[in-house]
């Protein structure tokens, strides 16, 4: 999704997060800056997490000033490096694109990634078919702009919206 201030996506994206790991244990990495809203991403996923979900405030860490995928991933990364393991919630496609940055970002960071569990079965219904559509559409438009990027200059990127990256401080599975 890009630069989405639906209320509803961020906290689809919380209990992602949630859902992937013992809140307890893990450190919670809300990263998102204001795109297309006054209140950035982070602190929207991180109120819900902490007021609605009960994760303790002390395992949440807000970055608020990266507006993009790759700013997510870059802003982010200092707060991973000790981390044993790393997940990365979000949709799957948004999440499986995020989870490639940082691959190509930092190796040593990928190395301890792990899947969240981004997608139950269901959860979404009729949407999920939407959201297949508009990665399908995104991939084909960056194919494009790849395409045209080698003959013209280059085009700013455009605002993605706030990811949440869930760390486990204890070794063991987040």
């Amino acid at each position: 999704m890009l630069g989405n201030p639906l209320p509803i996506l961020h906290r689809w994206r919380v209990r992602i997060a949630v859902r992937s790991t013992d809140p307890d244990r893990a450190r919670f990495v809300f990263s998102g800056g204001a795109v297309r809203t006054t209140i950035p991403e982070a602190r929207m996923m991180a109120d819900y997490a902490v007021n609605e979900l009960g994760v303790p405030a002390g395992n949440v860490v807000v970055e608020d000033q990266s507006r993009t995928t790759v700013e997510n991933i870059r802003f982010t990364a200092p707060y991973l490096a000790d981390s044993p393991v790393i997940k990365i919630a979000s949709d799957t496609f948004h999440a499986l694109r995020a989870r490639q940055i940082l691959r190509d970002e930092s190796p040593a960071l990928a190395d301890k990634l792990a899947r969240a569990r981004d997608y139950l079965p269901g959860e979404w219904g009729p949407l999920h078919t939407v959201l297949v559509l508009f990665e399908c559409c995104r991939v084909r438009r960056a194919r494009r702009r790849a395409a045209s990027a080698s003959r013209h200059e280059p085009r700013p990127g455009r605002p993605h919206v706030g990811r949440v990256i869930t760390v486990d401080r204890h070794g063991g599975p987040a």
